[in-house]
């Protein structure tokens, strides 16, 4: 039905289910900006 209207199916960006949340945030907090 959503085809028929011209709507596509949009899926958010996915997680890998064995991600830590605080390895992330360290990442995020000691990667350089570019």
């Amino acid at each position: 039905m959503l085809d028929a209207l011209g709507f596509s199916h949009i899926s958010a960006r996915p997680r890998h289910p064995a991600q830590d949340a605080g390895t992330i945030t360290a990442f995020k907090k000691t990667s350089r900006r570019r």
